[in-house]
């Protein structure tokens, strides 16, 4: 994801609020354990740019939950210039997409 009209961000735009929500618990659930991995390896400016992409990343749950849309994802999140941030960033926003349909999935299955 590289780019704030990517194929991901227009499918983040389809999900109804509270799917969207659930996205971004996800997401930021992936993302703390990302900061964790550049924190033990020492790459510190790598972990504060995760940092504030999950901080920005928890106001925009904060709004979605209190009713207030916002244009999603603002350039910062395009902006990860720490090749590790970057890849810890792609494996959360993959892990978090996987598991809403994965979830989805399991929803529409018929119950024994």
């Amino acid at each position: 994801m590289n780019s704030t009209d990517s194929p991901d961000t227009r499918w983040l735009a389809t999900l109804s609020n509270v799917d969207r929500a659930r996205f971004m618990a996800k997401l930021l659930h992936g993302l703390s354990v990302g900061q964790r991995v550049l924190f033990y390896d020492d790459n510190l400016e790598g972990a504060r740019q995760l940092n504030e992409a999950n901080h920005q990343i928890a106001g925009f749950l904060v709004d979605a939950l209190d009713g207030r849309m916002q244009r999603m994802f603002g350039s910062f999140l395009f902006q990860l210039t720490d090749a590790q941030a970057g890849v810890q960033f792609a494996q959360a926003w993959t892990s978090a997409k996987a598991t809403l349909a994965a979830d989805d999935q399991e929803q529409t299955l018929p119950q024994p």
